[in-house]
């Protein structure tokens, strides 16, 4: 309708690739075939799209998430705790997930994205990021010793390659970068798929690791009830974990399948890929419950940190036969 503000869109508003219309035996139609023809349904215009629909409550949500984690960065430290070390861990990796919200939010912006389409690419450092925190806030929790784990730095190696593999994208003129992803050009598809699959892989592994950890720590403990029961807001923050894993296998599958058979599932995949964003700001709600209901959870002192680094944990050893960890 006249230049890049007013195009069409999604129902939801979000914006959508060029169309390729054509045979199936041709990449797109060719004026001489004027038998052809096909039907074209605009679902709606990016200009017009309305207020208050679904995108913007979703916007709006993980907006509220985002201030939520800053909220909690301000309270954390208030609280008389006797294990700093941890919870500064905990700050930086709240702070981490609110960023990357407001970024997620500022990127979808459409006024935004038509000027700076490369911070579409932003949020998606989260992807290797989240785990190296969460495994610093972890070591820093349940472990005894401030010994910096050597074995454990492959766990950050992800991050440097991912970023390494961004640069290229980065480095493309804006024209050229805002025609390739919105039309998902074939290295925009490689590197989607690239990074999705080997993400999803990535955070399995790791969440399977923090699984057992968390479940040796509280096998090999010897204090309260209470204070175990303080541990179940780990639990959830596992299952937060776990289910944005498999919104995102299921979406990179949906993706896929799309391809084979040459079906534009894009829309369908982009919203799961939005209802793991949900899931995922869902966190900090849950830490500033906890916080407020059981604040004891920041105080977790050091003398309750029964797995000293000193001692190296085989994860692959049953909990039974573990004998040198105290």
């Amino acid at each position: 309708r006249g230049n890049w503000a007013s195009v069409e869109c999604y129902g939801n508003g979000k914006a959508r690739p060029n169309r390729k219309i054509g045979r199936s035996d041709k990449l797109v139609w060719n004026p001489r075939d004027i038998e052809h023809k096909t039907n074209i349904d605009v679902e709606n215009w990016e200009d017009l799209t309305g207020i208050f629909n679904f995108f913007d409550l979703y916007s709006l949500f993980l907006l509220f998430a985002s201030f939520s984690g800053i909220l909690l960065m301000i309270a954390i430290p208030t609280i008389q705790n006797s294990n700093w070390a941890a919870n500064r861990w905990l700050i930086l990796l709240i702070g981490v997930i609110s960023a990357t919200l407001l970024m997620k939010i500022i990127a979808g912006d459409r006024n935004i994205a038509q000027d700076f389409p490369k911070l579409l690419l932003i949020p998606d450092f989260i992807i290797f990021v989240f785990a190296p925190l969460y495994n610093l806030y972890i070591e820093k929790l349940l472990f005894k010793s401030n010994d910096f784990k050597v074995r454990w730095r492959w766990i950050y190696l992800p991050c440097i390659l991912q970023l390494l593999i961004y640069l290229p994208f980065f480095n493309l003129d804006y024209d050229t970068f805002r025609y390739s992803q919105l039309n998902y050009e074939p290295s925009f598809q490689i590197l989607f798929i690239i990074i999705g699959s080997s993400g999803i892989i990535w955070n399995l592994i790791q969440w399977n690791r923090f699984r057992k950890i968390l479940h040796i720590y509280i096998e090999k403990s010897k204090i309260s009830s209470s204070f175990e029961e303080n541990l179940s807001y780990l639990s959830i923050t596992q299952n937060i974990y776990l289910a944005c894993i498999f919104l995102g296998f299921i979406a990179m599958l949906i993706y896929l399948i799309g391809h084979i058979i040459n079906e534009d599932l894009t829309l369908f995949s982009s919203q799961i890929v939005d209802l793991i964003w949900f899931v995922f700001a869902s966190s900090p709600f849950f830490l500033g419950y906890y916080a407020i209901h059981q604040p004891e959870i920041f105080k977790i002192s050091q003398k309750h940190n029964i797995l000293g680094a000193e001692n190296e944990i085989d994860l692959n050893t049953p909990i039974q036969r573990e004998k040198n960890y105290c």
